[in-house]
Protein backbone atom coordinates (compact mmCIF):
# COMPACT_ATOMS: atom_id res chain seq x y z
CA UNK A 1 0.00 0.00 0.00
CA UNK A 2 1.30 3.41 -0.88
CA UNK A 3 2.04 5.92 1.87
CA UNK A 4 -0.30 8.69 0.57
CA UNK A 5 -3.21 6.24 0.44
CA UNK A 6 -2.43 5.08 3.98
CA UNK A 7 -2.34 8.66 5.26
CA UNK A 8 -5.64 9.41 3.51
CA UNK A 9 -7.30 6.33 5.04
CA UNK A 10 -6.10 7.23 8.53
CA UNK A 11 -7.42 10.79 8.16
CA UNK A 12 -10.82 9.61 6.92
CA UNK A 13 -11.24 7.08 9.72
CA UNK A 14 -10.07 9.63 12.29
CA UNK A 15 -12.60 12.16 11.03
CA UNK A 16 -15.43 9.63 11.21
CA UNK A 17 -14.51 8.81 14.81
CA UNK A 18 -14.26 12.52 15.68
CA UNK A 19 -17.66 13.33 14.14
CA UNK A 20 -19.26 10.41 15.99
CA UNK A 21 -17.71 11.53 19.27
CA UNK A 22 -18.79 15.14 18.86
CA UNK A 23 -22.33 14.07 17.98
CA UNK A 24 -22.56 11.77 20.98
CA UNK A 25 -21.19 14.48 23.28
CA UNK A 26 -23.66 17.06 22.02
CA UNK A 27 -26.55 14.63 22.42
CA UNK A 28 -25.46 13.82 25.96
CA UNK A 29 -24.98 17.48 26.91
CA UNK A 30 -28.36 18.60 25.53
CA UNK A 31 -30.58 15.65 26.48
CA UNK A 32 -28.63 14.49 29.56
CA UNK A 33 -28.79 10.87 28.40
CA UNK A 34 -26.72 8.64 26.22
CA UNK A 35 -28.27 7.84 22.87
CA UNK A 36 -26.75 4.49 21.99
CA UNK A 37 -28.72 4.34 18.74
CA UNK A 38 -26.58 7.22 17.47
CA UNK A 39 -23.65 4.89 16.85
CA UNK A 40 -25.90 2.38 15.08
CA UNK A 41 -26.54 4.88 12.30
CA UNK A 42 -22.80 5.18 11.70
CA UNK A 43 -22.42 1.39 11.78
CA UNK A 44 -25.17 0.93 9.20
CA UNK A 45 -23.74 3.70 7.01
CA UNK A 46 -20.25 2.21 7.10
CA UNK A 47 -21.61 -1.23 6.23
CA UNK A 48 -23.42 0.17 3.19
CA UNK A 49 -20.26 2.03 2.20
CA UNK A 50 -18.09 -1.08 2.42
CA UNK A 51 -20.61 -3.35 0.65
Amino acid sequence: MKIPQLIFNVLVIGNIIAITTVGSTLTHRILRLFNFAYADFYDIGSLFYLA
